[in-house]
């Protein structure tokens, strides 16, 4: 993956660059930390805002630490906030589940069981009664 970079200025007026990555998880790690302010409106703000990320740009454990956050924010006394956070876990999932998607769609097994509708059948088949029985009990 290519990274890109934030080019400023340090103190002595010389340009430097940082990966942008960087720069995004300490944004994150700052709306984690608003999630547990006094204020309502911050942790309403903040629950909002973490849903808005674009995670595919961010490190595995920065992504672990907002999907921790925002599961304590599901207790929050308030209201929206719980809202919010729920939104927020349910397009993180979401899209995880899509990368995998496609992930899967270009790998071999996949392209094995294209070749094969009848297994793919079988294979969706015996998944929809595990599905099933899962929901009996």
């Amino acid at each position: 993956m290519k990274q890109r970079t934030k080019v400023k200025k340090d103190g002595k007026g010389k340009i430097t660059s940082k990966p942008l990555v960087d720069d995004i998880s300490k944004e994150i790690k700052k709306l984690i930390n608003a999630l547990k302010d006094e204020e309502e409106y911050v942790r309403r703000r903040a629950s909002e805002a973490l849903g808005n990320v674009d995670y595919s740009k961010v490190e595995k454990e920065t992504v672990e630490a907002a999907i921790e956050a925002l599961i304590n924010a599901l207790k929050d006394e308030n209201g929206d906030v719980r809202e919010n956070a729920a939104r927020a876990l349910e397009g993180i999932i979401n899209k995880m589940i899509l990368e995998k998607l496609i992930e899967f769609t270009q790998s071999d097994v996949f392209l094995k069981l294209a070749d094969n509708p009848s297994e793919l059948k079988r294979i969706w088949e015996k998944n929809r009664r595990v599905s099933e029985k899962k929901k009996l009990n």
